[in-house]
């Protein structure tokens, strides 16, 4: 542990605070999402009825983004309803099986089942609204025409004939039979004479339609017909559409907001295909091209897919610009110059503070609405050690939360003596590496493959930054496990060169690991300073930019891997030591 260098103010007032209550990790354990949240901007962009998609990487405030959202419309906008709904909500605990069935067949039957499970969800959620919103229209006389039992009895068949919608649906006529019996003046029956059929079976329900249709050519007989009709039971969207409008309507609700977090998880059941853009055109069907209702889906953006674009005229979801708008990228909003960068992770940092610390409130200028420097300086002991900090939580808030409560630990929230400097910085960065991200990725797997590739390049140019073409990022599912699991960084496209950002995307290796080369190389640790969150790129990079590209589909077809974790050698198959005696090349001259 360093000393701090100059005094403090308010260390002996912040340690006791943190021992006893930590400050918050994630946004889903805050007991408010408003007061907490940095960015009201964002709330004011999403307000109002259009379709919105809100995306980020794991940690960067979506369901932070929404919860605060949510909020806003419940405290603020009296006519307009919030519902807040996660995918994991509705997606089915015990998926059904898709074996012997094929892609296509399995991702619609997967699609309809969790659309079920969000309706009945959004259901629960809006009768809760709903039932609030009655109570207090009565109680307030804002009832239209005066009449509270009526329009109490109004509102409840409402929502009642939408529960039977959701819950149990429509019979749909899939199949007909007729039949026709002929029986004599005395009774005898004979044979049936004829019988029509539709086509598709499946598990029914049956109603039956009997009567006489009439006599027979023949006076001595009588034929009758008797026709079964076979339907399945299914929800009408259309249905449920009229019935929301029309509770809206009764409530006098202008908007409905329908806020949609982790999107991604609906293909975590499915091995093979996309079950989003069924699920997204069950959406398209039921709450789009009305201006009462507004869909916010909140989403990591590189593992989504809202439009099936194989055959247009077939294609099934919600199609960016048309029926949606990629409004917020959290990935780039507050990420646009290091100045900006400061200043939103010194706001995330103090309003995650000061609900555990009441003396915090001290730093806060409220003539100019910033945080105070001295709050930098009581934590980090200068400006300096703070922007390391930023750097090593790559300006994800989740990451910067959890940086500083360990970093606080190893200090024993001693901020009278101690500080978060950046040599604690390092040592933290390169533990969580070391003993937490490298975990998350199975030895033997293809994406382990490509860290060591990565490793490799790190070796040999000194470099964290890389790129990688466009078209192999799309296809490389390896590519994106690292993304992931925070083992590599993509740099938002707005700060990558104009030469390269339509044909490449721009990635940063981990702090974390960056600082364990650089010790284990032995370097000067000053070239640690030197890095920011956002990457710098050199003055000659738009023609020297091509060494910067990993080839990551070809080079780990290609190569040979070493198996020994601490030499990460890659070398082609055609290498003499290898062909001759099955070894790495680098460990058999070594030995």
């Amino acid at each position: 542990m360093k000393r701090r260098k100059t005094s403090s103010l308010y260390g002996d007032k912040i340690k006791d605070p943190l021992l006893h209550d930590r400050p918050f990790l994630r946004s889903e354990d805050l007991p408010e999402f408003r007061k907490f949240y940095t960015g009201s901007h964002l709330i004011d962009l999403l307000h109002d009825n259009e379709n919105h998609l809100i995306v980020g990487r794991r940690g960067t405030g979506k369901t932070h983004l929404l919860g605060a959202f949510d909020e806003f419309i419940r405290e603020e906008c009296p006519v307009e309803f919030s519902v807040k709904i996660s995918i994991l909500e509705a997606v089915p605990r015990t998926p059904p099986t898709n074996i012997l069935e094929t892609v296509e067949f399995t991702t619609s039957k997967l699609g309809a089942l969790m659309y079920d499970g969000f309706l009945k969800v959004l259901f629960k959620k809006l009768l809760d609204q709903a039932t609030e919103r009655t109570a207090a229209m009565i109680a307030s006389g804002a009832v239209p025409g005066g009449d509270d039992k009526k329009f109490h009895k109004k509102a409840n068949d409402i929502l009642t004939d939408l529960l039977y919608a959701i819950e149990f649906g429509e019979a749909f006529e899939v199949e007909k039979k007729k039949k026709a019996v002929i029986r004599d003046k005395l009774g005898n029956t004979s044979a049936a004479n004829g019988e029509l059929s539709g086509s598709l079976s499946t598990s029914s329900a049956k109603l039956g339609i009997r009567g006489k249709i009439g006599k027979g050519s023949d006076e001595k007989h009588e034929e009758e017909h008797t026709t079964e009709i076979n339907s399945i039971l299914g929800i009408n969207l259309f249905r449920v559409r009229s019935l929301i409008l029309d509770l809206l309507e009764e409530l006098r609700i202008d908007t409905l907001h329908i806020l949609i977090d982790e999107w991604m998880e609906l293909d975590k059941s499915i091995e093979k295909g996309s079950v989003q853009p069924k699920f997204a055109q069950y959406l398209k069907t039921t709450f789009c091209n009305d201006k009462k209702f507004s869909l916010k889906i909140a989403t990591i953006w590189h593992r989504t897919n809202l439009y099936d674009q194989k055959d247009v005229s077939k294609s099934n979801g919600l199609q960016l610009r048309h029926d949606i708008s990629r409004t917020v990228d959290l990935d780039t909003a507050f990420l646009t110059s290091d100045d900006e960068v400061f200043s939103f992770a010194k706001n995330i940092l103090y309003k995650r503070l000061v609900y555990a610390c009441d003396d915090v409130k001290e730093m806060y200028d409220k003539s100019t609405g910033e945080v105070r420097d001295i709050f930098v300086n009581e934590l980090f002991d200068n400006i300096d050690n703070f922007k390391v900090f930023i750097t090593a939580s790559h300006g994800i808030p989740r990451d910067m939360m959890d940086l500083f409560n360990k970093c606080s630990l190893r200090i024993r929230r001693d901020f009278k003596n101690y500080c978060i400097c950046h040599e604690l910085i390092y040592s933290v960065s390169k533990a969580v590496y070391m003993a937490d991200k490298r975990k998350n990725i199975d030895p033997d797997s293809t994406p382990q493959r490509l860290l060591v590739l990565i490793n490799s390049y790190m070796e040999s140019t000194g470099r964290r930054l890389f790129l990688v073409k466009n078209s192999q990022v799309k296809n490389s599912k390896s590519l994106a496990k690292l993304v992931d699991e925070e083992l590599i960084h993509q740099t938002p496209s707005s700060v990558t060169p104009r030469s390269i950002c339509d044909t490449h995307k721009c990635y940063l290796i981990d702090f974390g690991n960056y600082v364990d080369w650089v010790k284990t190389k032995q370097l000067d640790i000053a070239t640690l300073l030197n890095e920011s969150v956002l990457a710098s790129f050199p003055d000659d990079f738009d023609q020297a930019y091509e060494s910067y590209v990993l080839d990551v589909e070809s080079i780990i077809k290609d190569r040979v891997f070493c198996p020994n974790q601490e030499c990460g050698h890659i070398f082609l198959p055609s290498n003499p030591v290898y062909r001759k005696h099955k070894e790495c090349p680098n460990c058999a001259t070594e030995i």
